[in-house]
């Protein structure tokens, strides 16, 4: 299954009109053709195969080159393929039980600050040894969501790297890099931020967001404007 399959049928540019339009738009109204990208699914498959936790499993093409509704449609498979490995909901609930077992903790904590104020007497120590205890299982219980966190946040961005050839990999790299574990990095609106930012969904989010800006203009909407009124007559 190559991508191309996926994208609907355009035109090449040898079956575009000449004259006054013979200027393609930015954003064509027919999605063109690569027709390299063609050739090259024609000769072999590119695809990745991914095993689900019933040891069923589907393939995912392996984004190389091709056009921009091509390369769309595959960053809308990369997201389900990881919605369908179920790394988003690992996420998800280890997110959930790091909420909890974090206010657990609080609690436990304020309970025992609670009961040294009032003093403690013969009687109460096996209270406060049992709350100890529930402490340190909530403890461990927020070490494990978070490795469990980490794990799933991980498999994600991974798995969104291993649907990219080696060439197309480079430039997803290159924005994780300047995303992910460093400071300053620099958001979507251009500010900047001195605290390390984590992998997490959100920066998974932000760092699609910035490698379809590498395939898309932000000024995509004005270049096309200017055609239209330009262009056009």
């Amino acid at each position: 299954m190559s991508t191309s399959k996926a994208v609907p049928e355009g035109l090449k540019n040898q079956e575009c009109e000449k004259g006054n339009r013979k200027q393609r738009p930015p954003i064509p109204y027919i999605p063109a053709v690569d027709e390299v990208q063609e050739a090259v699914n024609k000769g072999k498959e590119y695809t990745y195969k991914i095993k689900l936790p019933d040891k069923t499993e589907f393939s995912v093409p392996i984004w190389d080159t091709g056009t921009q509704e091509a390369f769309l449609i595959h960053v809308q498979q990369a997201k389900s393929a990881c919605k369908r490995k179920g790394l988003f909901k690992d996420y998800d609930d280890a997110l959930e039980s790091l909420s909890k077992s974090d206010e657990q903790a609080k609690l436990l904590r304020r309970a025992i600050a609670n009961a040294k104020k009032k003093g403690t007497d013969e009687p109460n120590q096996s209270s406060q040894d049992a709350l100890r205890a529930d402490l340190k299982a909530a403890l461990e219980e927020k070490k494990a969501a978070e490795e469990n966190l980490g794990e799933a946040a991980a498999g994600f961005f991974s798995l969104y790297a291993n649907l990219l050839s080696e060439d197309a990999r480079f430039r997803w790299d290159k924005i994780v890099t300047s995303q992910i574990g460093t400071a300053p990095w620099t958001d979507l609106q251009g500010n900047e931020h001195t605290e390390e930012r984590i992998a997490s969904k959100q920066s998974f989010e932000d760092c699609i967001t910035f490698h379809l800006l590498d395939m898309f203009p932000s000024d995509a909407a004005e270049q096309q404007r200017f055609y239209i009124s330009n262009v056009l007559k």
